[in-house]
């Protein structure tokens, strides 16, 4: 439970963590002078366990997206628009700067590929990848309401789709590997879409669900991130 001492004991040490960092970074509650995912994973952690990021210690972590604004958020690429997008809406916060979650839809739109999909980076010569276009996708449900976030996903799915392996699988630079089929199993049922029975990610009979499966290894209970690659603990 959210009261459990495993958590309140994690939330004892962020507590400390934060007032240390926050103060030696000195930048309004920022956690990293480049990396604004430091804050945003940890906002999403927070909300999970009932936490208000806006309180921790002596810091408002949701403050350092207005304070030190849209250029401090993207200076991390699309995954620093991205999950500030994913860690706002965790637990719907406000911000003192209204434009900050638009700023971040328009910078995400902005970077999808003429496929549909998305890549680490936003040059765009570079392949689409089954993991950044989950994750889009799962920030811009939210959006879904306007025309243009609505087009883009929709050419989004379809472009996962084409990405989808005879056995089930999705690779991400090259490698069939767990992560892929779970971003891609989070963006279906963030919008509502059976992964495991929508004919869109269904090939040869086997779902995007067998293919995460086939990453795991019952005689450990544990996945692998590549089939053959061993137990891996972040896989």
């Amino acid at each position: 439970t959210k009261d459990s001492v495993y958590f309140t004991d994690y939330y004892n040490r962020i507590v400390e963590t934060v007032n240390t960092t926050a103060a030696s970074v000195g930048m309004n509650g920022a956690l990293h002078k480049n990396k604004s995912t430091e804050n945003s994973r940890l906002i999403v952690a927070l909300s999970a366990i009932g936490k208000n990021a806006t309180s921790i210690g002596d810091w408002n972590l949701v403050e350092a997206y207005s304070a030190n604004g849209f250029e401090w958020i993207e200076k991390q690429g699309l995954n620093g628009t991205i999950w500030a997008l994913i860690a706002l809406d965790s637990n719907n916060y406000a911000t003192s700067d209204a434009t900050i979650r638009q700023q971040c839809v328009d910078a995400i739109l902005a970077a999808q590929h003429d496929d549909g999909g998305w890549s680490l980076m936003a040059n765009k010569t570079y392949a689409s990848d089954p993991d950044m276009t989950g994750m889009a996708l799962t920030a811009l449900y939210p959006y879904r309401d306007q025309e243009a976030v609505a087009t883009a996903c929709a050419e989004a799915f379809a472009c996962l789709s084409e990405m989808q392996h005879d056995n089930g699988t999705f690779a991400s630079g090259g490698s069939e590997c767990s992560e892929s089929c779970a971003w891609v199993i989070v963006a279906c049922t963030t919008w509502g879409i059976n992964p495991d029975t929508d004919a869109r990610f269904v090939k040869n009979g086997k779902s995007v669900v067998d293919g995460l499966l086939s990453h795991y290894l019952e005689s450990e209970a544990q996945f692998q991130h590549i089939v053959g690659a061993g137990a891996n603990g972040m896989a």
